[in-house]
């Protein structure tokens, strides 16, 4: 009958068993040796490694960035209409510093929130600003720094005080080692208006030895709660 020979054609030797077996499990092994979480993998004797995905490499370098600073300011949705409809993006505002007098900050921009962080933070490490904080870890004399219509006071203050400021400039800060300084924002309090004015104020910064030399004066003491 027409049913033997049906089920007669769908049975499988052993042969043509063990086969499907074998792709079956060369498939699964391609397939996992596609993922990007495997990383690096050994593929013969004289190619043994291959060169890791583009998201592996760029987790790569973290290992070499934990020595520095860094605060992500703010991150904000900009969205922008076109012919083909509105895209979405986000942009990042991030500081970064080594904690002993230089830092720098810039803003990415990207289509996920970690590729705008991580575009932000490479582009602070370009921008590196370089000033001289006291021995502890304070500032020599009061400055301010403005921007557009934002004005930021930088006071210096008795050691172990600690810094009173808001959470912008406070980032700023302990990106560049200052753990002793009072401060005050005036005018318009945006993130990216308060980056650039506090940046102003410590570029602003000058040592007892410049203003001694300006001055044409000797320098008696290198802070004015040291006597």
């Amino acid at each position: 009958p027409w049913a033997a020979r049906a089920a007669n054609a769908l049975a499988l030797s052993p042969a043509r068993i063990a086969a499907r077996r074998a792709m079956s499990e060369s498939a699964a092994k391609r397939h996992n040796d596609k993922l990007p979480n495997k990383g690096l993998r050994q593929v013969d004797d004289k190619h043994k490694r291959r060169t890791p995905p583009r998201e592996m490499a760029n987790r790569k370098p973290m290992n070499e960035r934990s020595k520095f600073i860094s605060r992500v300011i703010s991150v904000d949705a900009v969205r922008k209409t076109t012919k083909g409809g509105r895209v979405n993006r986000f942009r990042a505002l991030v500081v970064c510093g080594n904690g002993n007098g230089a830092g720098g900050f810039a803003i990415g921009k990207a289509d996920t929130v970690r590729k705008a962080v991580q575009k932000a933070y490479m582009g602070s490490l370009k921008r590196w600003v370089a000033i001289e904080i006291s021995p502890d870890k304070g500032l020599y004399h009061d400055v301010e720094g403005k921007f557009n219509n934002t004005k930021v006071l930088l006071r210096s203050c008795k050691p172990f005080k600690g810094i009173t400021a808001g959470n912008v400039v406070r980032g700023v800060l302990e990106c560049f080692g200052i753990e002793n300084a009072t401060t005050k924002v005036i005018g318009r309090r945006t993130e990216s208006s308060v980056v650039y004015s506090t940046f102003h104020a410590l570029s602003l910064l000058r040592t007892p030895e410049e203003i001694s030399r300006s001055r044409g004066r000797k320098v008696v003491r290198r802070s004015r709660w040291e006597l």
